[in-house]
């Protein structure tokens, strides 16, 4: 029951206490303040930890809001990039697919163009190394020399064709090697001998050295073997001044001496001349297609720039690997090696 204290004019309400524990109790009056102290005291600490877990509740949400907000933005950029690489894949297998159509076009085109060059050429060359054989009747030294200078020009324009349609079919995979034993000796000896008149003419000194340990039969394409000798014998002959020095040396090299080679036995060739030698800038571009030196004896010799780069590709073809040194005004080596697996002795 509610009534009014007559003095704190607060309400107060009669309740029942017991008293002891025999069951009996009585009626009193409790003021309102301290009826609800209990409830008050649990409030005072319940109330702000409420307003807590709101305020956490809200800030989670609010984070959660931003979550889902981020992962829809990111599921969209992905699905974006998704597409545009499936685009970007689908334009570069028509890309490949033009490429490899240009190519066999290119090599198609290659292989006619030879042919149609070859043939007149052969004839030019044909015909004239008759007369200068003399086969038509003697000439005189004017058309001797006239005549000379037709085969030499006729012969390097068919090198020429030779090394243009060498490096599209190795660029294409269409180059195969026919892979037959030859003397390794005398291979390099008939490239030796192919070269010793020009030699002879600038005054060279022109050396064959073969260890015996690398006097084998070499396992490999002889034609092509023959290409890669004579093209870093040429070289050398054409870069050494008169008077100077080609030195061709064959022999045993062990494949861990360099990092690109698989562990194991090889032969190595090495060329060495005592011409103008190569700076470090000129080598690093030496080996690529169409690359030629401009600088010293290099202005006065001529070509496409092909010849070490096929060279290149034909010794890789082999499984080998070929490398140069070099300095400027103090000659050059170009070295390359085949797998002695590749040989039988």
């Amino acid at each position: 029951m509610e009534t009014v204290d007559p003095e704190t004019k607060q309400p107060t309400y009669t309740g029942y206490r017991a008293i002891g524990a025999h069951g009996w109790g009585i009626l009193v009056d409790i003021p309102l303040r301290v009826l609800t102290a209990p409830l008050r005291e649990t409030l005072g600490w319940l109330l702000p930890i409420t307003l807590l877990a709101v305020m956490l509740g809200g800030y989670g949400g609010y984070r959660w809001a931003l979550q889902l907000e981020a992962e829809k933005v990111i599921s969209l950029q992905l699905r974006a990039h998704t597409r545009d690489l499936a685009a970007l894949n689908e334009d570069m297998t028509i890309l490949n697919q033009q490429l490899a159509v240009a190519s066999d076009a290119k090599s198609d085109f290659l292989a006619s163009m030879s042919h149609e060059l070859r043939t007149p050429l052969n004839s030019i060359i044909g015909f004239s190394q008759i007369l200068e054989d003399g086969l038509t009747g003697e000439l005189n030294d004017k058309q001797k020399e006239y005549i000379g200078y037709v085969l030499a020009s006729g012969n390097h324009l068919l090198a020429l064709i030779n090394d243009i349609l060498d490096v599209a079919k190795i660029e294409a995979g269409k180059a195969e090697l026919e892979v037959s034993p030859f003397p390794l000796r005398s291979a390099l000896e008939g490239a030796v001998a192919s070269l010793t008149d020009k030699a002879e003419a600038r005054r060279l000194s022109l050396t064959l050295v073969v260890t015996p340990d690398a006097d084998i039969d070499i396992l490999a394409d002889e034609r092509r073997f023959r290409q890669i000798a004579l093209n870093l014998l040429s070289n050398a002959v054409k870069f050494t001044p008169e008077g100077g020095a080609v030195t061709v040396k064959a022999q045993r090299f062990a494949g861990s001496e360099l990092a690109e080679l698989a562990a194991g036995d090889y032969v190595e060739i090495a060329v060495t001349d005592t011409g103008i030698g190569i700076s470090a800038a000129d080598q690093a571009k030496l080996f690529q297609p169409f690359s030629q030196l401009k600088s010293g004896l290099s202005k006065n010799v001529s070509g496409t720039g092909l010849g070490l780069a096929l060279t290149k590709k034909l010794v890789e073809m082999h499984g080998g690997a070929i490398w140069l040194q070099s300095e400027p005004g103090r000659g050059s080596t170009f070295t390359f090696v085949l797998p002695v697996k590749s040989l039988t002795q």
